[in-house]
């Protein structure tokens, strides 16, 4: 593995059992409930790191594809609750990008994590590699408001 992606590489390891716990005993309900008029359900954060995190894998050379149609993209936050598919099907999208994840995360070469991003891309540097550091701190981010919302619902903690 490349050094740059060795703690990095943890961060993503550890939110990857984290996310299947913060959704463990969700009813479609509680998925879709949403704590204000202007916040994001439980099942819009799920798709959203999802999406993100596919889109990381792309970016290390495992290419996937979104299959949500954008639904889950900033500000794509739909009010329209039948277009989230179910939570079984982000598990199973989760499962998959997080193996294609783990797998760029050994391959991925230096090269890769200098190559210079597109003018607007998020970035903590400007290059591929800061884009992962980014990343790691948005899923992070999310994280901590699937825990919050699990609270919020009474279901308890997912951590400690």
């Amino acid at each position: 593995m490349e050094p740059r992606l060795e703690l990095v590489a943890q961060i993503f390891k550890t939110n990857t059992n984290l996310f299947r716990k913060s959704l463990d005993g969700v009813s479609r309900e509680q998925l879709l409930a949403r704590p204000g008029e202007d916040s994001n359900p439980m099942i819009w954060i799920a798709g959203h790191l999802t999406m993100y995190r596919g889109s990381l894998a792309s970016l290390l050379g495992n290419k996937w594809q979104e299959p949500w149609g954008g639904i889950f993209r900033r500000g794509g936050s739909s009010r329209d609750d039948s277009r989230f598919p179910e939570a079984g099907e982000i598990l199973e999208k989760w499962g998959e990008v997080s193996g294609l994840l783990a797998q760029a995360f050994q391959t991925a070469r230096a090269d890769v994590l200098d190559r210079v991003m597109p003018q607007g891309s998020s970035s903590f540097d400007g290059k591929a590699g800061g884009t992962v550091a980014l990343l790691a701190f948005h899923e992070s981010y999310h994280m901590g408001q699937l825990a919050y919302l699990r609270k919020w619902l009474g279901l308890g903690q997912f951590v400690g």
